[in-house]
């Protein structure tokens, strides 16, 4: 699994003295950025998964999506996402699940169906 669908992916921690615990939910430090035009789709589409069920305008130099939209293409969307071991040593498979990525998955393939479509 890429280090792009770890960050998809990637469990949340609490954090109590000093001791992480891991937690069944995805971690919340992830966000969902696209073009104006579709972003009432990818507010219909990722509604309910934590982190991404408000999607923004693009931010400018966040990622590769602001060059995307500077070259013109006019419906683009992206998930931006850095949790606790993004990039470190740590960043491992133990800290994913494939039941967190599967709703972000398919929130991809309903709002590109409904881009296409529209």
């Amino acid at each position: 699994m890429g280090a792009h669908r770890r960050a998809l992916a990637a469990f949340d921690y609490a954090e109590i003295g000093g001791q992480l615990t891991p937690l069944p939910s995805a971690d919340s430090n992830r966000i969902l950025m696209g073009s104006e035009n579709v972003l009432p789709i990818l507010a219909r589409a990722f509604t309910g998964i934590t982190g991404l069920e408000r999607p923004r305008k693009v931010i400018d130099r966040a990622g590769e999506l602001s060059g995307i939209i500077q070259r013109g293409y006019g419906s683009a969307f992206a998930v931006l996402g850095v949790h606790r071991w993004f990039h470190t040593r740590e960043d491992t498979l133990d800290k994913v699940d494939a039941s967190l990525l599967t709703p972000v998955v398919q929130a991809h393939q309903q709002a590109i169906s409904q881009i296409l479509a529209s």
